[in-house]
């Protein structure tokens, strides 16, 4: 009896540990396990750790007293357990990908010199009068990074399987989330806040609990080159990736990910995407709005042909705006005093007929794969 109990609490411990740990890493995504299954299994992360533990020390017990086992196996048994589950809740959100949620660097762009090429991709986030850029090679390890934009806290996130930018507020019925790398699923990242336990997508912002949305602030995405003359009084993200840790993270992440965004690489990583979409390549970048449950995708020929285009989008009438000067596309918001005929002289930053329009959050130069896959319902102009 007493080595019945020792070999089902131990084979509970390593089932428990190794499923956790194969849900919630790459390898979980690898077989495509649905979304579904790896939140609820996450959400049922603490029990599942604390029966794992128990499991584990029934079988520690019993090896101490009765020698079912021998040390050496009661030791690597005992490391298998707590070294899967190390990897399940621990390696990913507080090791590989740490958020900067608080504590982001940001250097004056006079004061940037040979931090990046000139051709190198950036998110743009305008505030306060001007603006801050943060290059998708340098916010792709924290995935997100923070600061205060406007008076009000701002996270920019960034999931370089999707080259998907969003910036969010954190504040969720006044509390502030604190986010953290939770997993991908679909090739896209999810966040968990660290207080409630909440998980949400990064290219939707759609909280799983209740199925609201964080609230966007406007991005876009240029060349470093171009936002330096853009925005002269700017700001970047400063992150030198100085640390053991982010140069392991570099190595291990980095590499396989080196050329993907080479159009011949038509397949993403990991086979969770339906691809069922097949008007443009998987690999096409666009630029996408999303309003209200309605949203409309571009391809770069066709946004560069027509420089404007002037749509209705969940209620609203909206324009996007090619600027050939800063190879960069913008979104705004537009009033009925405006009209089209006067958007041929919108310019960069949103002045048109006397005044600014509101600027409008644009998905820029985002995998078609990951967008049809989340809005199979999506216009496409091509």
């Amino acid at each position: 009896m007493i080595k019945f109990i020792h070999h089902v609490s131990l084979g509970v411990a390593l089932f428990l540990s190794a499923m956790a740990a194969f849900v919630l890493t790459e390898a979980g995504q690898l077989v495509n396990l649905p979304r579904t299954f790896a939140i609820g299994f996450f959400n049922a992360r603490e029990a599942i750790a604390i029966v794992s533990i128990v499991c584990l020390l029934i079988t520690v017990v019993i090896d101490w007293r009765y020698r079912i086992l021998s040390r050496l196996y009661t030791s690597l048994s005992s490391l298998a357990v707590v070294g899967l589950l190390l990897a399940a809740f621990f390696i990913m959100p507080y090791f590989f990908f740490l958020p900067q949620q608080n504590g982001a660097e940001y250097v004056h762009v006079k004061a940037s010199t040979g931090y990046l090429e000139d051709s190198e991709d950036v998110l743009v986030l305008e505030h306060d009068g001007s603006a801050t850029a943060f290059p998708t090679s340098r916010i792709w390890q924290p995935h997100i990074a923070g600061l205060e934009a406007n008076g009000q806290l701002v996270n920019m996130t960034y999931c370089v399987l999707t080259n998907s930018g969003v910036a969010y507020s954190p504040l969720v019925n006044n509390q502030t989330m604190d986010m953290k790398v939770l997993m991908q699923t679909h090739n896209n990242l999810v966040f968990f806040d660290e207080n409630s336990g909440e998980t949400v997508q990064q290219i939707t912002g759609v909280l799983d609990s209740s199925g609201e949305k964080l609230k966007q602030l406007p991005t876009q995405m240029m060349r470093w080159g171009d936002f330096k003359r853009a925005y002269p009084g700017g700001k970047v993200f400063y992150n030198e990736f100085d640390s053991v840790r982010e140069q392991a993270v570099q190595l291990m992440f980095g590499l396989p990910l080196q050329g993907y965004d080479n159009l011949e690489r038509n397949n993403p990583i990991f086979p969770t995407l339906s691809l069922a979409d097949t008007r443009i390549p998987n690999k096409t970048k666009i630029w996408a709005v999303e309003i209200n449950g309605e949203s409309i995708a571009v391809t770069r020929e066709h946004i560069t042909r027509q420089t404007r285009i002037v749509t209705e989008l969940g209620g609203q009438k909206v324009v996007l705006a090619y600027y050939p000067q800063f190879d960069s596309v913008g979104g705004f918001y537009l009033p009925d005093n405006v009209s089209e005929g006067a958007l041929e002289h919108l310019d960069f930053y949103g002045y048109v007929a006397g005044q600014r329009l509101q600027r409008l959050n644009v998905f820029s130069e985002v995998y078609w794969m990951v967008w049809s896959h989340f809005h199979p319902d999506t216009r496409l102009l091509h």
